[in-house]
Parts: structure tokens; C-alpha cells; sequence
């Protein structure tokens, strides 16, 4: 009920609304149209622009604080490793009241402090435990102490080097110290431990120095104990505290996927709307984390929103201004409109009564040229005398040619409309050519050609398909070959192959020893009403449409027709068509058919029984009717249309009705339905 309402609504709405206003409302939803996908597609768009942004963001500033840093703790290391294996520095530690060997160890630690990079370098040795940094007083080490757990870790249980981190509170600064126990050989060849020396790296300056350039980005620093060794907030690494404690799940998965990475890789995933980015840095065994919020801020970029926002304006505004042009050429439109249809419905009227009027005239043209040709065919069997036979049969031959003409006519006709009609049945492949065969050697016997068939014997012998088109089509192309060539011979060659599983593709080749077709002529060959080299050819009779409508006839077979010519030596017309396989028993040998088919011709029989009736409205066809059935010693009843044919039909049983289709007072088709629809009895 509410469909039908709104149909209703819709279909009136339409029906009253003028074009402008129909127009302005399709503007108007145009408009809408391409603001909301417009918007949607520059929102998606930015959106996977602005993830994909962000991922890259985080990526380089990982890599860049992996490299810095990874490159300044080798730079670091290599120093204080050469350092600790100095000789030097071994027997000053061994024996740090020499004042002679302070002195030179002073020496060479500073030497070796203008090569680190902040000139930060400590040392202690495990004689008198004092602490020496830079110029500062130096102070003694408690090694009991718990906040001093890295001496004794340095000292006692570090091979090479390790790491230790640190926040100094009253600098506000996180340092990575890099420190190296100092050994000397014993007499048993073992090492001994005798003191430690290293240097730091401010971490709060890497920090900086980042987050300087993407404040949306945070970063994160851990070890492989997931305690945060470096951040923003200080006081996360001044009390160790667990990256999972501070993050929660986040800092679960990040420490997940932290386990399972390369050396090389860096990993990017979201969390709670927070995309992450999560890599190792070898050198220490720690892992770094940079982070940031997915927002409209992060991930729209303000320059391209607004170089949207021109783009819609700008698309607005043509919109309008295309309207406000559309509207002023509107009415132009449609007077000019009004006129074409008037144009257009007086064309329709005149082509429609072109249409009906060649309808009429080729009915009126067939029937008395039917009449004339039959009538001769009866004279001629009446009359005797030689000469007036000639006549008759000029009369005859005469009748033929027109009415071949008017054929060709109609045919084209046919085509031009579309409604060029094929008909599939099932018929003998050998018959249809001996058809063909037997045509075209009457039409040889006055000439001096040789007419050589060469048909294989391998094709199937029943097919479905128009046979009476093909019989039309090879007719056309050996008509012409007779036409056009004065001696010599003309070869005839049919074969087949198959296409598919119940298709077979025939294959005709009509080859003449004719006049031939000039190269420039042969695109024009099959134009419509076109004969080509007319002052050759103009003796030779023809309506120029016998290749248009053989080739017509080929295409709506799924076929074509092609040529191939020699100007004074001949031409080679090759006709493909395609046909559905009813019995792939081959047809056998072409000369064995065609006697037995002439012996069937010959044959004659009458039916004294019959009772036939013949319905024509033209009288001199009616004659010609019973004329021709006269032979077979046929009862023959006439009448002049289809009314009489039906009353005769209920009061009288006849064996075979014979009805025309056009005429007065109810037509061949209206009749034999009404005969049809009769009881059987």
C-alpha cells in the first residue's frame, strides 16, 4: 500500500514539474551526490594517507634514534675498551700512589677525554676506590652501598664492557654509562680485576633532539627486563618501572612483539586507537618504542582539507553556473524540439507510407507476373507451332527475369529493415546441391562453359539450416560466374570441417576463368546498387543487388563471403557458413546422388481421388492452377478469398487446400486459422 502511494506521488510529482524545474532538482541531487562522495573518498583516502603517513613518521623517527644512537655507543665503547686495555692505565691501577704514574695516567686520560664525544670520562681503581670525573674532586666509592651495585657488577662479573643507566635529579638528565673493567695478568696466567673506567651519553639530549620534531611523538626506551631505561617522564626509569605497569596491555603486546623481532626489523601496530612502532637496538640488548595518537589531527592534513574544501567550492559554483546556461538555452530547446518532432513524425509518416505502399505494389507486381508466367507455361504445352512457342517462351523467360528482379527488391528490402528471415529445418545435404547443380546447368546449356563440381564426399549427409537461403546464395555467386565469364570453365568446390560438437563448417568456392574485377573495384563488389567497370558490363542485365543480399544472408548465418580476382584472368568468390550437424553419416559420392535424384524427377503420377482447392483472388492465377494440375488428373474447386475458401471447407472434405495470402474481404492467414480450429471430422 505505501509502495503504491509512493509510486502514485512520484509518478504525479514528475508528470506536473516542468524540465527546468526537473533539471534544478537534478542539480541540486548531483550536487549532493558529489559533496557526499566526495567527502567520503577524501576521508577514506586521508585516512589510509594519514595511517600510512604515520606509520613512515614512526618508522624514520625509530631508525633515526636506533642509528644516532647505536652509532654514538660504538663510538663510545671502542674508545673506552682501547683505553681500559692500556698498559699504561693497568699499572697505574695496580699501584695508584706512584705519583709519577698519576701523573702520566692524568695525562692520557685527558688525552683520551678530547676524542669522547660530551668529554665525560670516569675511572676508579679497586685499591682506594676513588671516583675521578672530568676536573671534579674526586670522592670515594662505598662498593657495599646498594645504589653502587654497578661496581661490583663492572668489576667482578663483566668480561669485555656493559651498560648502566642512571637519572641525575639534579640535572635532569638520563645517562648511559659505558663501562669497562681494567685487567691484569697474575702469575698463573689468569686476569685480574683492578679497577674500572668508562664514559656517558646523555640520553635526555637523543630524547630531545626526536621529540623536537614530531611533538605528536612519544618515545620509549626498555631492556630485556621490560624496565623503561628511558622517557620523557624521568621518574619512570629513576624507579624502574615495568613498560606493562605504565602501559598496561599496550605494554604487554609491546613487549610481545619486541621478543619476536630481527635485529633489523621495525614493527607497527595499533593499539586502542594509539599506533605503535617497536625496534631493537642491538648494541645494548634494549628495545626502543616510539608512539602516537590517531586523531583528526594526526591524520588529517590541514593543507590538503583545504585544498578539498576550494575544490567542492569550485565544483559548486560550475554547477550553477552550468544551470544558469542550461536555463537560458532552454527555451531555444525546445522550440527547436518542438520542431524536430513535428520533423520526425512527418518522416515516420512518409517512411511508413513508403512502407505500405511497396507492401502493396511488390504483391500487385508478383501476382499478374506469376499469372503471365504460368499462362505461357500453359500455352506452350497447348499450342504446338514452333514459332509461337518461340514467343511464349520469350514470354516466359521474360516473366522469370522480372520477377527475379522483384524478388531481389523485396529481399533487400527485408534486410534493410531487419527482418531478413531464417528459417532452420533439416534437409539433405545432397539434394539442396543437386538443386543448386541441376539450376545452374540449364542456365549453362546455351553457353560454351564447362561447369566442373568438386564436392567432397565426407560431408554430412543431413544438416539443419535455411536451405532455401543457401540454395539462393550459391545460385547468386554461379549466376554471376556465368554472367561474367565468355569461355572456359567454372569449378564448383563444396567441403566441410568440423567446428564444434554438432557443428560443421561448410566451406563454397565458386572459381570462374572470367573477366576478372580490377583492384580498385573490389571494395565496391558488395556495395548496394553498385556494378563495377559499367561500360564493360553494361550489356550484361542485373539489378546490382545479388552480392549485397548473398552476403547479407551469409552474416545472419553467422557466415561472410570473401573475393579473390584477377583483372582478364578470373575470380574466386568464397562463401563460410556454419551448420548444425543432424546426421554426420557422410552424404557419399555427389555423382551417384544427382542420377538417382533425376531418375525420382521423372517420375509422374496421378490422383483421380484428390479434391483440391485453390483460393486466389486474382482470376488468371486461378488458371494457371488448375492448368498446371490439370496433368496429375486432380479434382480442382477456385474461389476468390478466404471468406468463400472457408464456408467451402465446412460443407465439402478436401485433400489439399492451395491459398494466396493478400486479398479482399478476409485474407490467407485469418482463413487458415479459421480451417485449422475446425473439427478434424
Amino acid at each position: 500500500m505505501n509502495d503504491t502511494v509512493f509510486e502514485h506521488f512520484f509518478s504525479k510529482f514528475f508528470s506536473k514539474t516542468s524540465v527546468k524545474s526537473k533539471f534544478m532538482i537534478f542539480s541540486f541531487f548531483l550536487l549532493l551526490c558529489v559533496f557526499l562522495l566526495g567527502t567520503t573518498a577524501f576521508i577514506l583516502s586521508m585516512r589510509q594517507i594519514g595511517r600510512a603517513s604515520l606509520q613512515d613518521n614512526l618508522s624514520l623517527v625509530a631508525e633515526t634514534m636506533r642509528l644516532r644512537l647505536a652509532t654514538e655507543v660504538n663510538s663510545e665503547l671502542a674508545l673506552v675498551c682501547k683505553m681500559a686495555d692500556s698498559p699504561l692505565m693497568q699499572r697505574y691501577f695496580l699501584d695508584p700512589s706512584d705519583s709519577r704514574l698519576r701523573e702520566s695516567a692524568h695525562e692520557e686520560f685527558a688525552v683520551y677525554r678530547r676524542n669522547f664525544k660530551n668529554n665525560s670520562v670516569f675511572w676508579i681503581n679497586d685499591i682506594d676506590k676513588l671516583f675521578y670525573s672530568d676536573e671534579k674532586t674526586p670522592y670515594r666509592v662505598d662498593s657495599s652501598l646498594p645504589e653502587n651495585y654497578w661496581y661490583n657488577m663492572t668489576l667482578y662479573e663483566t668480561a669485555l664492557y656493559n651498560f648502566n643507566i642512571n637519572y641525575n635529579p639534579d640535572l635532569h638528565e638520563i645517562n648511559l654509562w659505558v663501562n669497562a673493567p681494567v685487567f691484569v695478568q697474575t702469575s698463573d696466567g689468569s686476569k685480574k680485576p683492578v679497577g674500572m673506567l668508562g664514559t656517558g651519553i646523555n640520553i635526555t639530549d637523543f630524547l630531545d633532539s626526536i621529540l623536537n620534531i614530531n611533538a605528536d611523538i612519544s618515545l620509549f626506551m626498555f631492556n630485556a627486563r621490560s624496565e623503561i631505561t628511558a622517557a620523557k617522564n624521568h621518574d619512570l626509569v629513576f624507579d624502574k618501572v615495568s613498560l606493562a605497569a605504565h602501559l598496561g596491555k599496550a605494554g604487554d603486546e609491546i613487549i610481545s612483539e619486541a621478543k619476536s623481532l630481527r635485529d633489523s626489523n621495525i614493527k607497527i601496530f595499533i593499539h586502542d586507537s594509539i599506533m605503535y612502532g617497536v625496534c631493537s637496538i642491538p648494541q645494548l640488548g634494549w628495545y626502543l618504542v616510539d608512539s602516537v595518537p590517531i586523531t583528526l589531527a594526526t591524520l588529517f592534513d590541514p593543507v590538503m582539507t583545504g585544498l578539498f574544501c576550494v575544490i567542492l567550492g569550485l565544483i559548486t559554483l560550475i554547477v550553477v553556473a552550468f544551470n544558469i546556461f542550461v536555463f537560458r538555452m532552454q527555451n531555444t530547446l525546445e522550440s527547436r524540439n518542438r520542431q524536430l518532432i513535428l520533423l520526425n513524425e512527418q518522416a515516420t509518416a512518409a517512411s511508413r507510407a513508403k512502407s505500405d505502399f511497396l507492401a502493396r505494389t511488390s504483391h500487385e507486381i508478383r501476382t499478374p507476373m506469376n499469372a503471365i508466367i504460368g499462362l505461357s507455361e500453359l500455352a506452350r504445352r497447348e499450342y504446338g507451332k514452333p514459332k509461337a512457342l518461340e514467343y511464349i517462351a520469350g514470354i516466359k523467360n521474360a516473366g522469370a527475369s522480372l520477377l527475379a528482379v522483384i524478388n531481389d527488391i523485396l529481399d533487400f528490402s527485408k534486410i534493410e529493415s531487419g527482418n531478413l528471415p531464417i528459417l532452420p529445418d533439416p534437409y539433405e545435404t545432397a539434394s539442396m546441391l543437386n538443386d543448386v547443380l541441376t539450376v545452374i546447368r540449364v542456365r549453362m546449356a546455351e553457353t560454351p562453359l564447362e561447369l566442373i563440381p568438386d564436392i567432397s564426399p565426407d560431408i554430412p549427409g543431413r544438416m539443419i539450416g535455411d536451405a532455401g537461403r543457401i540454395r539462393q546464395i550459391l545460385l547468386n555467386l554461379l549466376s554471376n560466374a556465368v554472367k561474367y565469364t565468355q569461355k572456359g570453365c567454372i569449378k564448383f568446390s563444396v567441403s566441410g570441417e568440423p567446428a564444434a560438437e554438432d557443428a560443421v563448417r561448410l566451406t563454397f568456392t565458386v572459381e570462374d576463368s572470367g573477366i576478372g574485377i580490377k583492384e580498385k573495384d573490389l571494395p565496391k563488389l558488395f556495395g548496394e546498387f553498385v556494378r563495377v567497370d559499367e561500360k564493360r558490363n553494361s550489356g550484361i542485365e542485373g539489378t546490382g543487388l545479388g552480392l549485397v543480399i548473398a552476403r547479407n544472408l551469409c552474416r545472419a548465418m553467422g557466415g561472410d563471403i570473401t573475393v579473390q580476382s584477377e583483372y582478364g584472368k578470373g575470380s574466386v568468390f568464397t562463401a563460410v557458413l556454419m551448420q548444425t550437424v543432424a546426421d554426420r553419416q557422410p552424404m557419399g559420392d555427389m555423382a551417384e546422388t544427382t542420377v538417382a535424384r533425376v531418375e525420382k524427377q521423372c517420375a509422374t503420377f496421378t490422383a483421380p481421388e484428390a479434391e483440391v482447392l485453390v483460393v486466389d483472388d486474382f482470376y488468371s492465377n486461378l488458371m494457371v492452377a488448375e492448368g498446371l494440375l490439370v496433368p496429375y488428373g486432380m479434382r480442382v474447386f477456385s474461389c476468390l478469398n478466404g471468406r468463400e475458401a472457408v464456408e467451402l471447407v465446412r460443407v465439402r472434405s478436401f485433400d489439399l487446400v492451395l491459398m494466396d495470402h493478400m486479398m479482399p474481404e478476409m485474407d490467407g492467414v485469418e482463413a487458415v486459422g479459421i480451417i485449422r480450429a475446425m473439427p478434424e471430422e
